[in-house]
């Protein structure tokens, strides 16, 4: 078992964490997350950038669990890889606000935006599928037209989490189940039912746009 935090840098964990090293998530279980992701890359929502720090993730409800909340999520700083195997994903097993605490299993640690899924998948048991993003162009127009956002709140915190959990709960999401993540430059946030609901969310926004 791994414990620690790291606040420094953009990309990185904040929250404590409890790591628990073990058999990571079943191939099975991280095919159609492959499948989700690898579009996302090749679109270049997800990736590097140019200070070497990777951005962008997904996640998916273990639906299948006792534990509705468990969920499987992309490991930290996998962004930059052109593909991902099953040990570079994690299952989140449990997590905790007030103490900015989450539990993660597997092979490598977990997103720095885990609680902030966290917080979608508790205020909505239909979510079942969430994306981050970042495109700078998408969350420009998003700020500038009025779209979803968080405010002035930096990633990975708890009060980041709490106020996706509060937009949600006041009917924040009306144009949409997106949302621009104003403290976190060019991050975007989308989900849904399935896989591709969350993904036609992305290109619902390219649209509004003018990137389709």
């Amino acid at each position: 078992m791994n414990t620690g935090s790291e606040s420094e840098k953009e990309g990185v964990i904040k929250f404590q964490y409890e790591w628990v090293k073990a058999e990571p998530p079943s191939r099975v279980s991280v095919a159609e997350l492959e499948l989700l992701r690898n579009t996302l890359y090749r679109m270049k929502f997800i990736g590097v950038d140019e200070t070497g720090l990777g951005f962008g993730n997904v996640s998916r409800r273990n639906l299948k669990k006792e534990n509705k909340n468990e969920f499987i999520i992309t490991g930290s700083q996998t962004g930059g890889l052109p593909a991902l195997f099953a040990k570079d994903y994690c299952r989140i097993v449990d997590y905790d606000y007030d103490r900015f605490w989450v539990k993660s299993e597997g092979q490598i640690k977990p997103s720095s935006e885990s609680l902030t899924h966290a917080a979608l998948y508790d205020t909505d048991p239909e979510i079942a599928w969430i994306i981050h993003i970042h495109n700078l162009k998408l969350w420009d127009f998003m700020i500038q037209n009025q779209y979803p956002e968080t405010g002035n709140i930096s990633y990975g915190t708890r009060e980041l989490a709490l106020e996706v959990k509060k937009l949600h709960q006041s009917g924040g999401f009306q144009k949409g189940n997106f949302l621009a993540m104003t403290g976190h430059t060019s991050g975007i946030i989308t989900f849904g039912k399935t896989s591709k609901e969350a993904l036609s969310y992305v290109y619902a926004l390219m649209k509004d746009c003018g990137m389709l």
